[in-house]
């Protein structure tokens, strides 16, 4: 397990947290290609600090898994990186080398927010063509796209509803929407920000699978999450932030080394008793 703890993590007041540590090396995130590039990163709404001096790499083919309590500055990283919120002038927040916020950047992100938001007066089949035609460099054309959509509804668990207005969409169809959307645009990014949340398990996994595609063909995501069984299977690195400050950084291999999976990494670091043994 990490050497820090929560207690070591708390802000010596309440007016900031205290400075920020790097539990691990990057290890192999010094290797290979960076995608996602974030360095010296603050952010502060109003005068309540989110985020502190945040170093961040994400290589290709690779996922990470952002974790931490709520409120340690999940989705506010997810919102700088899509260009929803804008990063200080101090800070270098790049997507294959642009700028976050830019053009280039914001067409190399297929962003799943935290909520369901979306315009419900469309179709599903609508949306997603919509949202291609916003972030694909080479969209299907029109007969392909309507065949496409239609099988990976089928796929998710919703034959046939592509063709439906999604005020009529429950929670999680709404969710696995946004998911579709991301899984065809085939963008080198994908973010997902808590957007696997109430999706049927069967839907869940053919997520999975396509996630797997998407690193083996080259993609890279993140994907911010309280699903630590989830993360497990998924992600190739995690990061940890608390009080907005990363605790720790490393491969999920660093981890399997030490004979800990990411839900022991945050219930040490919160100094949570595991029953799961007893």
């Amino acid at each position: 397990m990490a050497s820090f703890h929560k207690a070591d993590r708390l802000p010596s007041s309440r007016g900031g947290p205290a400075p920020a540590t790097t539990a691990l090396s990057t290890g192999q995130c010094d290797r290979r290609e960076t995608v996602i590039d974030v360095k010296n990163l603050d952010f502060q709404y109003a005068d309540r600090p989110i985020l502190n001096h945040l170093d961040i790499s994400v290589p290709r083919s690779s996922c990470l898994a952002v974790i931490g309590p709520n409120g340690s500055g999940k989705s506010t990283l997810c919102k700088i990186l899509q260009g929803i919120l804008t990063a200080p002038r101090t800070a270098t927040t790049r997507v294959l080398g642009h700028p976050c916020g830019s053009r280039e950047a914001c067409r190399a992100i297929s962003y799943c927010a935290d909520n369901d938001h979306l315009p419900q007066f469309l179709t599903g089949a609508e949306f997603i063509s919509y949202a291609l035609s916003l972030r694909s460099p080479s969209p299907l054309d029109n007969g392909r796209l309507r065949e496409t959509i239609a099988d990976i509804f089928e796929r998710l668990g919703m034959a046939g509803r592509h063709v439906d207005l999604m005020e009529s969409y429950s929670h999680g169809m709404l969710k696995k929407t946004q998911i579709a959307a991301a899984l065809l645009a085939r963008t080198p990014v994908i973010i997902i920000d808590e957007s696997l949340n109430g999706i049927d398990i069967e839907a869940q996994m053919t997520i999975e699978r396509a996630l797997s595609d998407h690193i083996k063909q080259g993609g890279s995501q993140i994907i911010c999450s309280h699903d630590f069984a989830m993360l497990d299977r998924c992600a190739t690195h995690v990061a940890m932030l608390d009080y907005g400050n990363l605790v720790e950084f490393s491969s999920v291999e660093q981890l399997r080394a030490r004979h800990a999976t990411i839900r022991d990494l945050i219930v040490g670091y919160m100094g949570l008793e595991d029953h799961d043994d007893a």
